[in-house]
Formats: C-alpha cells, sequence, structure tokens
C-alpha cells in the first residue's frame, strides 16, 4: 500500500487504487489489523468516516480508538481490540461517533 493512509469502504480493505483487497472480518483483515506496521486507518461510511488509531495501554495492550474532527472539535470512541472489529461494530461505531457529536452540538449551541 502507498504511504497515505489505507481505507476501509464497502466492508473492503483497498489499495493504493481504490481496488478491494482484504475483506473486513476475514482471517486475513485480523492479520493486517495485528501487524505492527498497520497503526492506522480511516473509515469511510454513509454516517460519516473516522480514522481509527492503535493505541497502547499502560499494560502494554493495543487497542482501536476512532476519531472524527467536526467543527474544530476532536470527538472520539473506543473500538476494541483487533478481534472486535468485524464490519458491524465499525459500522455501530460510526453511528455512535455520529450521536456523539450530534448530542455535544446541540448541547454546546444551546
Amino acid at each position: 500500500m502507498s504511504r497515505k493512509t489505507p481505507h476501509i469502504q464497502d466492508g473492503f480493505l483497498l489499495d493504493a487504487d481504490g481496488n478491494p483487497v482484504i475483506e473486513v472480518g476475514s482471517a486475513q483483515w485480523f492479520t493486517w489489523l495485528k501487524d505492527e506496521t498497520h497503526q492506522t486507518f480511516h473509515f469511510v461510511h454513509s454516517t460519516g468516516g473516522f480514522t481509527a488509531r492503535k493505541e497502547l495501554k499502560q499494560r502494554g495492550d493495543c487497542y482501536w480508538v476512532a476519531y472524527r474532527q467536526f467543527k474544530n472539535k476532536l470527538h472520539k470512541t473506543y473500538l476494541g481490540k483487533s478481534v472486535c472489529l468485524t464490519a458491524d461494530h465499525l459500522d455501530s461505531a460510526s453511528a455512535a461517533l455520529t450521536a456523539i457529536i450530534t448530542d455535544f452540538h446541540e448541547q454546546t449551541s444551546e
């Protein structure tokens, strides 16, 4: 893959040319997530995209967090360990992040 952030769209990890190469939820997907060289990806979804980043806990475990910036405010939601990152889980996380952003901006605009 190129140096730009890998993209997930319509249930597939895309190559640099936008061609699907790995199906989300497949054994190859989970192997890709566990690889130390893969620390981030961008998830494209109708409810809004997010950038996922692999982060290290104090105890040495890795987990993923989703981030989306909206109106100069960075919002995030916990995704979990690599084994949790199925297509349904990523879809739900995108919807949850949209709800968090909507609630936050409704409260701050009152």
